[in-house]
């Protein structure tokens, strides 16, 4: 009998130093508090009632996208290949921008002194230049500008700090090379869509922070701009977010602190680092921005974060939100209405700052 109340007691012990470890570990990996920009709210493009039947159909291509998930790393790159890509207009010449491989795209109309550094979302573990054909020759020929897609390290082969490297060595080798060779730019754009776009927010800080030629205008899709997933869309989205959901939202179960351990051994820095995670950096004397998002998806939190820090900060940035759910809208989908407007805005964006 004795031992029996010793064994349940040394069980019980083990059990509140779980408790006690678990309540420090989760305070000690506490985001920083962003709440403040929570609010105001940005107004829609368009009425909920409006969303076109094209979209609702493109939910099943989606969702046969979802069925495809595998925890095998290259089935997962070739589903997001397939997904993506599409047989898109245009020249496509694989490059070498200073290491770093990548894809001009070329359409009769492309100024080669207008350059625009496109960076490719997938999680920072999927995604090409080739699987983005589609959102590279539309902006191309819509912006009169050459474009340059690369193919940055991936995880988990590389890190997010690898990712990083590979954008600022793009981004200088373009100020002073385009398709005809070398020369100096005379306009210049970055973009990118989810991962992407976290990417171009960290570049265009850098330059920034080092006196190099800014961009005429950046452009970020549903970008993460806080690397802890904080904000309330991060759990209050997943049912309505068709993308993020299915793979994001059991994640969002795990301890604080164990998500964040995860994210830290992928990244190479810090999660607080305004290199992972761009909201939590200074946001001033940044060139025009405009983000995209969808106010139904997971990520819709750190665009409006974003926006609502950078215009406090006096930085011109624009937020056009959709009333769908779907994440990275403007760069899928060859035929829905909502996708084609998304790319004609964003084309719009980069004419009027040229």
């Amino acid at each position: 009998m004795n031992i029996g109340r010793w064994t349940l007691r040394f069980f019980a012990a083990l059990i509140s130093i779980a408790l006690i470890i678990s309540v420090i570990l989760g305070t000690m990996f506490l985001p920083p508090d962003n709440s403040q920009y929570d609010l105001p709210e940005a107004p829609l493009v368009m009425s909920s009632e409006d969303v076109s039947e094209e979209y609702e159909q493109f939910l099943d291509r989606i969702a046969e996208f979802q069925s495809q998930a595998s925890t095998n790393i290259a089935i997962q790159r070739q589903a997001y290949e397939d997904f993506l890509f599409v047989d898109a207009e245009g020249s496509f010449t694989r490059t070498n921008a200073d290491g770093v491989p990548g894809e001009w795209t070329i359409t009769e109309n492309s100024d080669p002194n207008c350059r625009l550094l496109f960076i490719h979302g997938g999680g920072f573990s999927a995604g090409s230049a080739r699987a983005y054909r589609l959102f590279t020759s539309e902006i191309a020929k819509a912006s009169a500008c050459s474009v340059l897609a690369i193919d940055y390290r991936l995880i988990p082969e590389n890190q997010v700090v690898d990712a990083i490297a590979d954008t600022k060595t793009a981004y200088n080798w373009l100020l002073n090379n385009g398709p005809n060779g070398t020369g100096p730019v005379e306009s210049m754009f970055v973009a990118g869509d989810s991962a992407g776009g976290t990417l171009s927010l960290s570049v265009i800080a850098w330059a920034r922070n080092n006196d190099i030629r800014p961009v005429e205008g950046a452009i970020v899709i549903s970008p993460m701009t806080d690397a802890h997933f904080a904000t309330p869309t991060i759990r209050g989205k997943i049912e309505t977010d068709p993308v993020n959901g299915p793979a994001l939202g059991p994640i969002m179960r795990l301890p604080r602190f164990v998500f964040a351990t995860i994210n830290r051994t992928q990244t190479g820095k810090p999660l607080t680092d305004p290199e992972i995670s761009p909201l939590l950096g200074d946001l001033s004397g940044l060139p025009p921005t405009l983000i995209t998002a969808s106010r139904d998806e997971m990520l819709y939190g750190d665009s409006l974060r974003y926006f609502n820090k950078a215009s406090e900060q006096d930085s011109p940035v624009e937020l056009l939100v959709w009333p769908i759910g779907a994440h990275i809208m403007p760069v899928m989908g060859e035929h829905v209405p909502e996708a084609i407007d998304a790319r004609m805005r964003i084309a719009q964006f980069i004419r009027a700052n040229k």
